[in-house]
């Protein structure tokens, strides 16, 4: 049997099991503040950077992993693995997957890049799907497909906690920002094709919420879906506090709550929530 060596990026929100995990792999990310680099999760935690986020002068910033930095990465796993599958943050949001693509040309290893077309828990799902293919006997062909198919099924809903953070990262024009602010407005951003879109304008946190939840029941009404995920900044009280609500209103569905990280957060800011689940699941 052919051992496999799984890479990711940091955006992807690893719980536990993963984290230990011998044969999962982190590159990091780079976070920009004040001239100053940080690799993600292992210079500057998440909540270090919220923190730090309320006192800068200049607009934070991130950096996608380098070629050179995934070179070594594989040329590291070419001494006790046959196959690398590097399953990163979708490409339409951060070049990473590029620089993958590009670094397993260097090497002896076959790699095979997955463009997750999503971030945070989601890509951590696949990975773990991933796994359960291969320990099954499927062939690398095989998962490959299964997790581009997948991949293709997401759906992600997210309220941006900060309409001033996300102004100020170059996410949104001034006039939205100066709209948004004085109206209130909670714009729901979807991921579609591995693009953010902005889906909806709601005027308070509460319908936004609600608007959400109706996307979830058509879906639902579609899909036998069995599992959802909940996204949220640094604070999880809210989080928490729509788990319950959700498993008393879709018991038949399995919610997990998980955190953003701290790359997202530079942009989405502290009180970001979201939710998102496979329609293949």
């Amino acid at each position: 049997m052919r051992k496999i060596a799984w890479v990711t990026d940091s955006t992807a929100s690893l719980d536990q099991e993963l984290k230990d995990h011998p044969d999962v792999y982190i590159v990091p990310m780079t976070i920009i503040l004040e001239e100053k680099e940080y690799r993600d999760q292992l210079d500057l935690t998440a909540e270090e950077l919220y923190a730090k986020l309320k006192t800068l002068q200049s607009p934070p910033k991130t950096s996608q992993p380098s070629v050179g930095e995934f070179v070594a990465m594989f040329e590291q796993l070419e001494q006790q693995y046959d196959h690398v599958f590097s399953i990163l943050v979708s490409s339409k949001l951060s070049g990473t997957v590029s620089s993958s693509i590009q670094a397993a040309e260097m090497v002896r290893i076959p790699v095979t890049t997955i463009d997750s077309k999503i971030l945070s828990y989601p890509l951590t799902k696949l990975i773990k799907m991933g796994m359960d293919w291969i320990n099954n006997g499927d062939s690398l062909e095989e998962v490959e497909k299964k997790l581009l198919k997948l991949a293709d099924t997401n759906e992600t809903y997210v309220l941006i906690g900060s309409l001033e953070q996300l102004h100020r990262s170059g996410r949104m024009n001034g006039l939205s920002f100066f709209l948004g602010s004085m109206l209130n407005i909670k714009p729901i951003i979807s991921i579609e094709d591995g693009v953010l879109q902005a889906k909806e304008k709601i005027r308070s946190e509460g319908k936004a919420m609600e608007k959400i939840v109706t996307y979830l029941q058509s879906s639902l009404e579609k899909y036998e879906i069995k599992e959802a995920y909940l996204l949220y900044g640094l604070h999880d009280t809210e989080a928490n506090k729509w788990h319950g609500e959700l498993c008393k209103r879709f018991p038949g569905v399995k919610f997990g709550s998980y955190p953003l990280g701290a790359t997202i957060g530079v942009h989405a800011g502290e009180n970001t929530l979201g939710i998102s689940w496979f329609n293949g699941l």
